[in-house]
Formats: structure tokens, C-alpha cells, sequence
């Protein structure tokens, strides 16, 4: 009898406990006691960074959460220059994740100390003038900000724009570093033809021989040297001058053949001839 009571007890458990289960009693999982985290608990925004060339990590508060026992914060894209993300992911009593960006900015480079540029000749451009000297903390150039520049006159010296153009442009800022003085210098002008001189006869001065065509690069006229001079008829060669209309162009001096021939002897007084003895030879006079 007693055995009867208490199967039937057991079985009135069993049963009812097998309903309760089919209403959705079950035991409670661990997950369902934790708290999901809400964006309302993570409020503003995050401060834009500066590129370090290393990870860049930020501070995260959660409203009325502790990091490290409530959450944990992790970060992506996080070292160069563009956009980062930061994931607070929850732990403990807290599940999900909340997720933010923040921008990491190109770094300045710092520069300090002079610079310099190496001279170039009328008709160049500023991108024929090298730039040295001064400091500053990334690699990269010195370049003009206009090298197309052809400055407008020789002789004299001219400041323009210089700028730092970093190796790393995906993470430093291009700057402007003043400007910088380049000196021109006159250019030399190159002579396409030689003249031709006239032949003189010696005795003649060079100025008497006439330089007939000849051509170079920019407009100017051929002279002698050394005008006044008279060569010998052992001379084959003198020194020419093309002069430049076009003061910002040096002078430039060629050889030039020149054909001088003998003089030609010119008596200018008749000597007078004693007489003679016949039969007296010539030489037998004086």
C-alpha cells in the first residue's frame, strides 16, 4: 500500500512539473540574468587624434559601468592618419557591444633653421635650383611652390615660395616653410656659326677686315678683339667677340681664320747711279 502512495506521489510530480514545461518553465540560463549594453550608456563623442606613428588609444566611460569588471574596450584602424573604431564589449553581468569612430588627423612636421638654393642661369627655372639646409623632424623635400618659374632678369636675386613635402603624405601634412632667395647668373651665349673675315694684307689693322654672316642663339653682332692690332702673315687665327644684344647673356669670344698676305715692297725714293768707265763693271761702283 504505502509503495502505491508514493508511486502515485512521484507520477503527480512528474506530471505536473512536465506541464509547467510545456508552459516554458525552464531553468534560467546564465545569459538571461546579464543586462544588454544600450547606447544611451556611452554618451558624446570621441575628440579627434593626432598621428604618432604608433597605436593610438582613447578613454572610454561608460555611464555607471567599470572597465575591466563591466566591459572591455578594444580598437581598429587605429595608428595611421583616417578613421578609427573602438569597440566597448561587455563582460560580466553585461553582454553585447557598442561601437564609435573617431578621426586620427596628419601630424604637422616641425621645422626650424634657414634655407638655401643653388644659383641658376637666365633662362632657367626654379626647378633647376636645388634647395639645402634647415631642419626638420620627417623625412621627405624641400621644392619650390611654382618650379615652373623662369625668373626676369640675370644678375640678381629673386625670393620665392619653398614648401616640405613629407616622404609619408598619408600621415604628415605638407607645410610652408617662407620663401628663399636664388640668384640668377647671365647666360652664355653659344655661337651656331663662325663668321667669316675678310683676307687683309699685312700692315692692315683687324678693324680693316670685314665679319661677314655667322649666327647664334639670341641677336648680337661679331667684333674683333683687338681692333687696332695688326697681325703678322704668320698669323692664322684671331680672337673674336660676339657681343649679346640682350644684357642678361655673357659675351662669349671665338676663333676666327684669317688670311693675311705679304705686303708687296714699295720704292719710294729711286737711287741715283754714278756713272761708269767704259769697261768698269757695276759692282766696281760705290
Amino acid at each position: 500500500m504505502r509503495r502505491k502512495l508514493l508511486f502515485g506521489f512521484l507520477t503527480m510530480v512528474f506530471l505536473v512539473c512536465g506541464a509547467f514545461a510545456l508552459a516554458g518553465c525552464k531553468e534560467d540560463s546564465p545569459s538571461e540574468n546579464k543586462t544588454a549594453l544600450q547606447d544611451s550608456m556611452w554618451s558624446g563623442t570621441i575628440s579627434e587624434q593626432v598621428y604618432t606613428g604608433e597605436a593610438i588609444t582613447v578613454d572610454i566611460a561608460i555611464n555607471g559601468l567599470q572597465a575591466g569588471v563591466d566591459y572591455e574596450v578594444s580598437s581598429t584602424d587605429n595608428i595611421n592618419a583616417g578613421t578609427a573604431t573602438v569597440t566597448v564589449t561587455g563582460i560580466g553581468k553585461y553582454t553585447g557591444t557598442l561601437t564609435k569612430t573617431f578621426t586620427i588627423a596628419k601630424a604637422t612636421p616641425v621645422f626650424s633653421g634657414e634655407l638655401s638654393a643653388s644659383d641658376i642661369v637666365f633662362g632657367q627655372t626654379l626647378a633647376d635650383s636645388k634647395i639645402i639646409g634647415g631642419n626638420i623632424n620627417v623625412e621627405g623635400t624641400y621644392q619650390w611652390a611654382d618650379p615652373s618659374i623662369q625668373p626676369s632678369e640675370a644678375e640678381k636675386s629673386f625670393e620665392y615660395d619653398v614648401k616640405f613635402v613629407p616622404q609619408d603624405s598619408d600621415n604628415y601634412n605638407e607645410i610652408s616653410v617662407g620663401k628663399v632667395s636664388v640668384y640668377v647668373k647671365k647666360a652664355v651665349v653659344v655661337v651656331e656659326e663662325e663668321p667669316v673675315a675678310s683676307a687683309l694684307v699685312y700692315g692692315q689693322k683687324l678693324s680693316e677686315s670685314t665679319l661677314s654672316g655667322g649666327k647664334a642663339n639670341v641677336k648680337g653682332s661679331f667684333v674683333w678683339a683687338e681692333p687696332d692690332r695688326m697681325p703678322s702673315a704668320a698669323d692664322e687665327v684671331e680672337t673674336v667677340i660676339f657681343q649679346p644684344e640682350d644684357k642678361n647673356y655673357d659675351a662669349v669670344e671665338i676663333q676666327v681664320a684669317l688670311s693675311v698676305s705679304k705686303a708687296a715692297t714699295q720704292i719710294t725714293t729711286v737711287p741715283t747711279a754714278a756713272g761708269l768707265v767704259y769697261s768698269h763693271r757695276l759692282g766696281a761702283l760705290g
